[in-house]
């Protein structure tokens, strides 16, 4: 039974990666991406409910912006992690809607 409350959608966005325990940044493609979260790819263990930040560069060129949130780790994959946003993005940049609005119409 799917749990999600919003539509995932498959990208290749690059992003990084923080924990607020841990001074370190990881940087990487966020493999897909929802009005709730993200997927992550991720080597490490981190423990679910691990609060982090993500930081997502949507755009290119001149359209280019950077998308910063607060997020928790809600599951630990071996490839990667489920990241739930604590911050409605969508009302905090409604940038977040448009890239996901080019993704849905590209697939």
């Amino acid at each position: 039974m799917e749990r999600r409350q919003f539509a995932r959608i498959t990208v290749n966005i690059p992003a990084t990666l923080s924990f607020y325990q841990v001074e370190a940044c990881h940087s990487g493609l966020v493999a897909d991406i929802s009005e709730g979260g993200c997927f992550f790819p991720f080597d490490d263990d981190v423990p679910v409910g691990t609060k982090c930040q993500i930081t997502i560069t949507a755009g290119a060129g001149l359209e280019r912006e950077q998308l910063t949130t607060a997020g928790e780790v809600v599951r630990c994959a071996a490839n990667g992690l489920g990241i739930r946003f604590l911050e409605n993005l969508l009302e905090k940049n409604g940038r977040l809607a448009a890239l996901l609005a080019v993704y849905r119409l590209a697939r």
